[in-house]
């Protein structure tokens, strides 16, 4: 679980950063997911474009090569969720707030660097929304945490992937950041009606997110979006035990055929 501690060099500041052992974990994940992806396209390619034995060959290639596809879409997103917690740094104190926010927090939008400090009295409030993107059949649901200031203008603080049912606000882990954040800023939190970005091409490339003033998608639009997150997780497992299979029938065959 997320939560800030208190500050052993700043007597009053608590601070929050994120963990150098979970960016080193993603870095990993991606270096092999992205290495199993390149492995199955170069594969799946070679099968096609050298027509290799008969019959179900070519449909292999094919179908290696689209699983790679796939598993180089996950690879982009455990990169970018590593690159984005690269220098993720949170401290609250009676003045203010002090913000190391990376470039790339966020799946979806593309929020600038913010690094400095933000006085309580320079803040309205806190806003947090659920946003949905559907794409190629398939879907995904993130919340979305902003500071929002007098002037108008908005700081997304970080955002996290949840499932179609985490409609509350204590379901996801940045959660007790937020309420602690809230909580010493005096800060209330506005809480928005779920919107729809657009998913783009297998919700990683070209998405882009709801405007903030964005009309909510109401019950219907839920709907859909939970049928289509149904899809993505059942896809999903479904292309692990097709190539589990078919890796396991590939080895049989060259030791015991």
């Amino acid at each position: 679980m997320s939560a800030f501690s208190d500050d052993a060099v700043h007597p009053g500041v608590r601070s929050w950063r994120r963990s150098p052992a979970g960016r080193a974990g993603a870095i990993l994940a991606t270096l092999v997911i992205g290495a199993i992806a390149l492995g199955f396209v170069g594969v799946g390619l070679w099968i096609v474009v050298a027509g290799i034995g008969d019959g179900p060959a070519p449909g292999l290639g094919i179908f290696l090569s689209l699983a790679g596809a796939f598993m180089g879409m996950l690879a982009w997103y455990v990169g970018r969720a590593a690159i984005g917690s690269g220098t993720f740094t949170i401290a609250i104190s009676d003045t203010g707030i002090d913000l190391r926010l990376p470039r790339m927090r966020s799946l979806m939008h593309r929020p600038p660097r913010f690094e400095g400090h933000i006085a309580w009295s320079a803040l309205a409030g806190m806003t947090t929304r659920l946003e949905a993107y559907r794409s190629q059949g398939l879907g995904v649901v993130q919340r979305t945490w902003w500071l929002r200031k007098h002037d108008g203008s908005t700081i997304l603080l970080f955002s996290e992937l949840a499932s179609g049912a985490e409609q509350g606000l204590a379901e996801l882990a940045m959660t007790p950041l937020a309420q602690e954040i809230s909580t010493r800023g005096r800060l209330a939190i506005a809480e928005l009606p779920m919107a729809e970005g657009k998913g783009g091409l297998l919700g990683a490339w070209f998405a882009r997110p709801p405007a903030m003033d964005a009309a909510p998608i109401g019950a219907a639009g839920q709907q859909r979006v939970a049928r289509a997150i149904g899809r993505m997780g059942w896809i999903t497992r479904a292309l692990i035990l097709i190539i589990a299979f078919v890796a396991l029938v590939r080895f049989a065959a060259t030791f015991f055929g």
